[in-house]
């Protein structure tokens, strides 16, 4: 018996059905509803029988959402980001950085250094998420990441006297005033300092570790 009909899926109907107190939560209909996935199976599985993930909808508001299996009218265009979260060793690093990210139209991509510390493993990946987030709403291109991170890391193995700007060498690209998402980075450091706080980790021995990957 496939997901689709198995007593599961039976069982999760049942419950979003009762959440939206059996009415249409897109017009208000009652009658004929659908038990519509918000994050669509095909976009993944393993929230397939969350109740938060499923809201009731008649079959004509069920049409309008953008996953409605309708091959022939191609309805399917997600409005929805993906995030995808590698923790792997330093050396796999495309260059000499602890966090990366990359993106497409739907999904964003970090790579994480693993530092073999779970609080710490997840201070960069904080780091790189509001990173990133901040370059995105502000309109910082990753094509101007990408280029200014190569060429400042590049430089700064050859061993030259100053960065690509002239400047003094900073611990990070992110650090040098002229690196396109100063901002961005300053702000990303100021949330990753505030959550190590939260969660007792000391950003000094905490920085140590980091800086010293090999």
């Amino acid at each position: 018996m496939s997901a689709r009909n198995g007593p599961e899926l039976r069982a999760w109907r049942k419950e979003v059905m009762e959440r939206c107190a059996n009415t249409c939560q897109g017009c208000g209909a009652t009658g004929k509803l659908d038990a519509h996935h918000i994050i669509p199976l095909a976009q993944t599985r393993a929230f397939a029988f969350n109740r938060a993930n499923g809201v009731a909808l008649c079959r004509k508001c069920h049409a309008k959402t953008e996953s409605y299996a309708n091959s022939k009218t191609k309805r399917f265009r997600p409005s929805m980001w993906g995030f995808i979260v590698k923790f792997i060793p330093h050396r796999w690093q495309d260059y000499a950085t602890v966090g990366n990210y990359f993106q497409n139209s739907t999904q964003v991509g970090f790579l994480v250094s693993d530092t073999r510390n779970e609080k710490y493993n997840h201070l960069v990946w904080a780091h790189e998420f509001i990173e990133w987030l901040i370059c995105r709403l502000t309109g910082v291109k990753m094509k101007a990441i990408d280029k200014f991170d190569m060429s400042y890391e590049a430089a700064r193995e050859r061993g030259d006297a100053k960065t690509p700007c002239g400047c003094t060498w900073r611990p990070e690209p992110g650090d040098d005033i002229h690196c396109p998402y100063y901002s961005a980075h300053q702000t990303a450091t100021m949330c990753e300092k505030a959550i190590a706080r939260e969660i007792g980790v000391t950003w000094d021995e905490y920085s140590t570790v980091v800086e010293n990957l090999a």
